[in-house]
């Protein structure tokens, strides 16, 4: 899921500005040079970003088992993560196993459901997924159907 950096504070800039009229504001980092209770709430508020994401890509990686690589976590230019992701390999419909193939698009779908607040593209990629489970779930009809014809032609 891409979470967006929301650390931002107001850093009044008075220079040039006639009397009596407010001073713009502009949003930026730079007070976060500083040392003190501001870099300390800035720390913080980086390690929970970290901690958050972490948590969201954890569950899709867990639930994807084998079909799931690494966690990759993005970071701005603060330091502050902002998204991350976990890829996870969609396998080609077999039609000689669907039943295989259904087992591991229902995989994939739990995966990118996994996390509790799935993002857009969680919700894309378990889409995808439930179309090829309703694709597998074609082909498994089909060889039953065939199974059962083979069945009583020779009984």
């Amino acid at each position: 899921m891409c979470h967006q950096s929301l650390w931002a504070r107001p850093i009044l800039n008075p220079s040039n500005q006639p009397s009596g009229q407010p001073a713009p504001v502009q949003f930026g980092f730079q007070s976060m040079k500083a040392k003190g209770p501001d870099q300390a709430a800035f720390e913080q508020f980086k390690s929970q970003r970290y901690a958050e994401i972490l948590s969201h890509e954890q569950a899709h990686q867990s639930a994807a088992g084998s079909l799931g690589g690494g966690i990759h976590i993005d970071f701005d230019s603060n330091g502050v993560a902002v998204g991350g992701h976990v890829p996870i390999q969609i396998p080609p419909l077999d039609s000689k196993n669907p039943e295989a193939s259904y087992k591991s698009y229902c995989q994939v779908r739990n995966a990118a459901l996994a996390p509790g607040d799935p993002s857009g593209q969680d919700c894309a990629v378990a889409s995808k997924a439930q179309a090829l489970m309703g694709q597998a779930q074609v082909l498994m009809a089909r060889k039953k159907q065939k199974s059962q014809k083979e069945t009583e032609v020779t009984s």
